[in-house]
Order: C-alpha cells, then structure tokens, then sequence
C-alpha cells in the first residue's frame, strides 16, 4: 500500500537531511484491544522501517498522545539506525491494565514490538 507521508518527509539522520519520496511503501496492521482499535502502520524506503505510527480510536486524548509519541520515537531510533532485533525486544512483553489485546498481544505497545518483528522475519526471508 503506498499513500502520502503525514509528516514531514525531510527529516536528520545522524547530522544530515534525508528526503523521502511523497509517496512510500507502508504496511498497517488493524488490532483489536480491550480499549478499541490500533491500527499500527510502518513505512518503508528502500526496503528498510523508517517510520512507525500507533493510530486508536475512541480511548481518551491522553492515550492517543502517548501512543503517537511512542510511535515517533520508534520513527527516530529507525531512523538513528537502531536494530529492530533492539527495537522489537525492548517493546514486547509489555502490559497493560485493560487486559490480553488479542490472540499473542500483551498491549499496544507489545503489539508494535511483535510487528516490528514480524516485519524484521519477513525481510530476512528474502
């Protein structure tokens, strides 16, 4: 699926511009939560996760604003050339209190780690 980026498409990396093309290859995910819906999308270039984005639906603006920074901090350490293997693993397995998010999903954030991986296994299967 390809659509136009919703931020910014010039962004630093390590002390230098990057321009991203107004169009870019993304994935998102729909998850069903105890809380509503995540919809977790990750955009690619050339071929490598560039940015991340956590969208939810009705869960009060609190959440949402946390669920969206975490989702541009996961954009900067992709961007800053952190593995995904460190990515993945430092989110996953975390909880929440509005119980199990579905079938192998702790929480939101658990669920970005497990599609970073999912991702991350995809592309070594290449």
């Amino acid at each position: 699926m390809k659509y136009p980026a919703d931020i910014s498409c010039k962004i630093e990396r390590q002390g230098e511009a990057v321009n991203y093309p107004d169009l870019v290859e993304s994935h998102t995910h729909r998850v069903y939560f105890g809380c509503g819906h995540l919809y977790i999308t990750i955009d690619k270039h050339e071929g490598k996760p560039v940015r991340s984005f956590l969208k939810v639906g009705k869960i009060g603006v609190c959440r949402r604003t946390l669920l969206e920074t975490i989702g541009r901090l996961v954009t900067i350490m992709l961007q800053e050339g952190i593995s995904l293997e460190r990515i993945h693993h430092t989110l996953m397995g975390q909880r929440c209190d509005q119980g199990i998010a579905g079938p192998g999903k702790l929480s939101c954030v658990d669920a970005l780690g497990k599609e970073l991986q999912s991702f991350l296994i995809k592309e070594t299967e290449k």
